[in-house]
């Protein structure tokens, strides 16, 4: 059973329900930290538009007040984007040549209404607006093909990083699409080419870095400039269709780096150098979506998820492990007989039901070269490996756990696989005000709202507080005694700081931050 030791609050981003990278985060960690009311396969709604190859994202993209889901459809060379309440199409817009990559949302240019997102393909990166899918602008630089790299938009910046086919990773000008900076990734060919990138702070230094893996080495780069941190080989041969998670795993509030080889060897590289940490050996060749990472066992360190698939001789049964992110040893494992593969992310994990437990959902995948699925959906428990219920009959290419329609509880998305014509949401028992999973997370705490606190609710009305966003920091006032904890918006603290009353500029780095000040909390801006 887990054990909940902290009663805290989710990042703004997945608090709202929103789902708007690959596999959620810019880190690719896929964990879904508002509740949802699932407790069986219940569709909500199909929609048959097109084959997939990738995962849906989720986020009020038109500026409307409720969620779009987006997605990339390979078989059309299509992007939609449907309205989360009832699965109608608000538009779609032409991707020329088709795209395996997930799309991306962001408030890239703050005089646009709504958020902008990002898809790419072989030949091309084009900017749209959420609320029409009109072009803003078109790069050159593409995500590729086989990649399965979709952008991902590096938070509180103008800038946003890919990987292309040619073995080069690109940052570009979110605004304008204008190439910043380029750097190898060490492979060109089918099996070399590097995913998704990864961006996360790895040092502490409040900087990110950007993280790619292709052929057998693992890169850094300072996502500012380009220039190598540091490269690290992992194996003889790299699964590249399984990009780099990064995640706390020690504790110590800065990202360690997880990466998966065709050999079957999970590697955890410590973030700072690229050196190894652990490495388990799991049967079988790793699944092609991200890892996904959460605290299972209630240690207060993030473990690791990964899936494994049957060869292409049919040999080797699929199956999910989980692995201690602390010591690298497997908590427990599973196999099955269809393979448990996709590109875009097929295990994702969350409080699915709102009983104070984290689940895992697994998408089973189907493919003619590895045997073809068994097409049973699983929830499993995440601490013990419990399978809770299933579902047959489905075929999935990417997942996702977000708040589709606005009710304060949170869906499933099954994207299809190629071949298969149905967006699929599961929503069993869904109502509203099911509120936020209290994640065990020693490195941080967010809240949600703009509530007024406590003191400020029952306390005389000459108390007062205000936060706002100043140019190199963030700017507090309050006439009451106080302790500030600052956090980035993948939950990572960033500043603990007692104030006195009066004015306070603390300095952050650019972006968007969450103030927790006392029992309230404010979301801001730094420039």
């Amino acid at each position: 059973m887990l054990t909940i030791l902290l009663f805290q609050f989710p990042p703004r981003h997945v608090a709202e329900g929103d789902w708007l990278m690959l596999h959620g985060t810019m880190g690719h960690n896929g964990f879904g930290a508002m509740m949802g009311q699932i407790s069986g396969w219940s569709v909500k709604y199909n929609v048959s538009l097109c084959t997939g190859e990738s995962q849906p994202i989720v986020g009020d993209i038109n500026g409307d007040g409720l969620p779009e889901i987006v997605f990339n459809c390979y078989g059309s060379s299509s992007v939609y984007a449907i309205r989360g309440t009832t699965g109608g199409i608000l538009w779609t817009s032409s991707v020329s040549g088709g795209s395996w990559g997930a799309p991306a949302a962001a408030d890239i240019i703050p005089t646009i209404p709504g958020l902008e997102v990002v898809v790419c393909n072989a030949s091309n990166t084009r900017l749209l607006r959420g609320t029409d899918g009109s072009v803003i602008w078109t790069s050159f630089a593409g995500c590729g093909t086989r990649s399965g790299g979709p952008a991902v938009v590096v938070d509180g910046s103008d800038t946003l990083v890919l990987v292309n086919d040619d073995g080069t990773l690109y940052a570009l000008r979110a605004s304008t699409g204008s190439v910043v900076w380029s750097a190898p990734t060490g492979g060109t060919t089918l099996i070399g080419i590097a995913k998704s990138p990864a961006v996360g702070d790895l040092d502490g230094d409040g900087d990110y870095e950007v993280v790619v893996a292709g052929s057998n080495t693992v890169y850094a780069y300072d996502v500012n400039t380009g220039s190598l941190q540091w490269s690290t080989s992992v194996s003889n041969r790299y699964y590249t269709r399984t990009p780099a998670t990064l995640v706390d795993i020690t504790g110590d509030c800065v990202d360690e780096v997880i990466v998966s080889s065709d050999n079957g060897n999970i590697y955890a590289l410590n973030g700072s150098d690229g050196s190894t940490i652990w490495v388990r050996n799991i049967s079988g060749q790793m699944a092609c979506g991200p890892i996904t990472s959460a605290d299972v066992n209630g240690d207060s360190l993030n473990d690791v998820v990964v899936g494994h698939l049957r060869s292409c001789n049919c040999g080797t049964p699929g199956g999910v492990t989980v692995i201690d992110g602390s010591s690298g040893s497997v908590i427990w494992t599973r196999s099955f007989t269809g393979p448990n593969m996709t590109h875009g992310g097929g295990r994702v994990i969350s409080d699915f039901d709102s009983d104070g437990q984290l689940e895992i959902a697994v998408v089973p995948y189907w493919d003619a070269h590895m045997c073809f699925g068994d097409g049973i959906f699983r929830m499993y428990d995440a601490s013990s490996g419990t399978l809770e219920w299933s579902a047959s009959g489905i075929v999935g290419e990417g997942s996702a756990f977000a708040d589709v329609d606005g009710d304060g509880c949170s869906e499933i998305m099954v994207l299809p696989s190629a071949g298969r014509s149905l967006f699929i949401v599961v929503d069993n028992d869904a109502v509203s005000g099911c509120g936020i999973y209290p994640y065990n997370d020693t490195c941080g705490t967010l809240g949600r709202g703009g509530d007024l606190g406590s003191q400020e609710r029952n306390g005389p009305d000459y108390l007062y507080t205000t936060v706002s966003g100043e140019r190199g920091g963030i700017l507090i006032s309050t006439n009451v005694r106080a302790r500030v904890r600052i956090y980035s918006p993948d939950g990572r603290l960033e500043v603990v700081k007692e104030l006195m009353p009066g004015e306070t500029f603390i300095p952050v780095r650019r972006g968007s931050h969450i103030v927790k000040l006392n029992d309230r909390t404010f979301s801001v801006v730094v420039r």
